[in-house]
């Protein structure tokens, strides 16, 4: 029996002994090391920060409007006995043309009475000029210390004086009242509209027709208080200031060169906007051959650039966020930085304050991505260029 017992527990200690030699042996084996895996510093596009003297440029519009328009109206009434052909809408004249003529005869009449009775009235005085020299000879002789001014006539002359002087003042109405009847440009000009036809009568006041000057064209340009400052008129300093006008005639882009006159001492009620006056002299080149007319009426968009230039670093806009940039340093570290942004639209930040010629700013988001944390440069950068809203100086 022990032989028996002893058979079937040898393989049992022997399969025991094994197991826990195996476990021995794995528990001394040494785990291998894991190797930490590089990751590669981010990948970023930078611009280099200079300083540079920019003019900053508005952007407007307007309606180009005739700096004068006259209203003609009857002086005197009448009818309306000729008409011009160049007295309707659109038209050119020139100044002193005739352009409407009211029924001259009643005033040729009147003309006519008022000579004669001017030239009766001279002669009443000359009559009483000659009677009171006849009488103070007269009395002269007779009585030379007691001589009075109604023995000498002095009062009927006075009198006969005087009515010359009025028949003088009616002859000059009666004068002025026959020219009113010619209606006239009263300058170079364009006819805006035409109220009367021939052989309608007017009164005295009548509206006969609108005509506008064609010697200065003005546009009313809304700017803001900000945008006033920007371009140095807040304290309505207009010096080097440059307006240009854009519009397209016939398909093709046109320019004109506009002066500023004057900058409103106001805001409109309604869009809290001042208004920029700019003028264009002879819109419709009567005084010159080449260019293109600058009809009224016409809708232009306007480009105000401001006469002084400022010290600015130009950014593009994806490059500062808020009021805050991320530059990169020498050794490629990334740091966050406040700056003092002066003006931004929709290409480029105006940086003031903050930056200096050749800090590397960077361009790729790294908004979760703390100082400090090293970078890689990307290639083929970027060049900042100011032809949106300001205009940077010739190097």
């Amino acid at each position: 029996m022990k032989r028996v017992a002893v058979g079937c527990l040898l393989p049992l200690v022997v399969l025991v002994i094994s197991v826990a030699a195996m476990l021995g042996l794995i528990s001394m084996k040494t785990p291998p090391q894991k190797a930490e895996e590089a990751k590669p510093p981010l990948l970023v596009s930078v611009v280099e920060a200079h300083q540079e003297g920019v003019n900053y440029q508005i952007q407007s519009q307007g309606t180009v409007r005739p700096k004068t328009q006259t209203s003609l109206v009857a002086e005197v009434g009448g009818r309306i006995v000729s008409v011009s052909d160049k007295f309707r809408s659109g038209s050119m004249v020139q100044k002193g043309e005739l352009l409407a003529q009211i029924d001259p005869a009643d005033y040729q009449t009147a003309l006519r009475s008022a000579e004669a009775e001017l030239a009766q009235a001279v002669a009443t005085f000359e009559q009483e000029k000659a009677q009171g020299e006849v009488a103070a000879r007269e009395w002269r002789s007779v009585s030379p210390d007691k001589v009075t001014d109604i023995a000498l006539r002095k009062p009927q002359l006075a009198s006969a004086k005087a009515q010359v002087e009025s028949q003088k003042a009616r002859l000059e109405e009666a004068k002025r009242n026959l020219l009113r009847t010619e209606i006239r440009a009263p300058y170079d000009g364009l006819v805006r509209d035409r109220a009367v036809d021939l052989g309608q009568y007017v009164g005295l006041g009548t509206q006969l027709g609108v005509i506008d000057d064609t010697a200065v064209a003005e546009v009313r340009l809304p700017v803001s208080d900000e945008e006033l400052g920007w371009l140095g008129l807040n304290n309505n300093d207009q010096q080097g200031v440059q307006i240009t006008l854009n519009h397209k005639v016939n398909g093709k882009p046109q320019q004109w060169q506009a002066e500023l006159v004057q900058s409103s001492g106001v805001l409109d009620d309604q869009s809290r906007m001042s208004f920029i006056i700019a003028e264009v002299r002879d819109p419709y080149l009567r005084q010159q051959a080449k260019g293109q007319w600058l009809k009224f009426g016409t809708f232009v968009e306007a480009m105000l650039r401001s006469g002084e230039k400022r010290p600015l670093i130009v950014l593009p806009k994806e490059a500062v966020r808020g009021d805050e940039v991320v530059l990169v340093d020498e050794n490629n570290h990334i740091r966050r930085l406040k700056v003092k942004v002066e003006r931004s639209d929709a290409d480029f930040a105006y940086i003031a304050e903050g930056l200096s010629d050749g800090d590397r700013v960077s361009l790729t988001s790294l908004t979760n991505v703390v100082d400090g944390t090293l970078v890689a440069i990307a290639p083929d950068q970027p060049k900042t260029e100011t032809g949106s809203q300001l205009a940077a100086s010739e190097k």
